[in-house]
């Protein structure tokens, strides 16, 4: 939040098919100046270099500021993005792409993967706040916290694997073998941080003493799965429509963090002495 109002809008566009808007307010909601706010957003759908891959986002993030004495200031921070989009990541093989075969090059646009199974998904939302309290002209006291919130939803074919072979054993250029992926996480964390400020000052020295305590605490869970069982593709003349299953699970991981610390710095400037 700033005291300064903020009035601003954008709208933008591109090849491909792109459009974008975006907007940032902010300024006093009151006559004092007591109560500032901030207001960031941006909403986005778009295609990209690759066929059926989309690139969708969504971002909002309000903000409130209130100083309640003069000593006193709280602020809070809070923001949520969300995506829906595909992986521009074709993983073509180097035949058909930096060497000709038969049929040519593969085109830079396509899309190795299934329109109805590619996605990559993701939601992230973040609050927060920042509070600092002056006790008199020499010490104040500061709390910052966070709470985060990530999960992504993840699958795609990938053709990392290369050409199948006919009976001979010679690349069948007409058939890019591909394998199913798929990774879901979700991982949350917190944070929170206390601290003592004192300044003090002897002559030409200025000192600030800072004290404090942080603590964090995170889990992350991942499930990742993967399946081989998927048809071919002929890149040079794609046919889509396949009903792909999910592939089954083969790791499931759960982390978790706890982090407890304490904090001490001295802080010495040496100049000229004050008038």
């Amino acid at each position: 939040p700033t005291e300064t109002p903020v009035r601003e809008v954008e709208i933008t566009s591109g090849y491909p098919t792109r459009i974008q808007g975006a907007f940032d307010f902010g300024g006093a909601l009151d006559n004092d100046g007591k109560v500032l706010y901030r207001l960031n957003g941006m909403l986005r759908d778009a295609d990209t270099q690759v066929g059926y891959v989309k690139d969708k986002r969504f971002y909002i993030a309000p903000s409130l500021t209130w100083k309640a004495t003069p000593d006193t200031t709280f602020t809070l921070l809070t923001s949520y993005q969300q995506i829906r989009a595909g992986s521009t990541d074709q993983w073509l093989p180097a035949d058909g792409t930096l060497k000709s075969t038969p049929f040519g090059k593969i085109s830079p646009g396509f899309f190795s993967g299934e329109p109805g199974f590619d996605k990559y998904n993701k939601n992230q939302a973040m609050v927060g706040y920042a509070f600092e309290h002056k006790l008199n002209d020499k010490l104040a006291f500061r709390q910052n916290a966070r709470f985060s919130e990530i999960t992504t939803d993840y699958r795609a074919l990938i053709s990392e694997l290369g050409w199948a072979t006919d009976a001979a054993g010679n690349p069948d250029y007409t058939r890019l073998q591909r394998y199913a992926f798929s990774s879901r996480e979700h991982a949350h964390t917190f944070a929170i941080d206390n601290q003592l400020e004192y300044k003090m000052s002897h002559g030409i020295v200025d000192q600030t003493l800072l004290a404090g305590v942080d603590y964090q605490t995170s889990g992350f869970n991942t499930q990742l799965g993967f399946d081989t069982d998927v048809p071919t593709i002929n890149p040079f003349d794609p046919a889509y429509g396949y009903s792909i299953a999910s592939p089954a699970i083969y790791s499931s991981t759960y982390q978790k963090l706890r982090q407890l610390g304490v904090y001490l710095q001295d802080q010495i400037k040496i100049g000229r002495a004050h008038v």
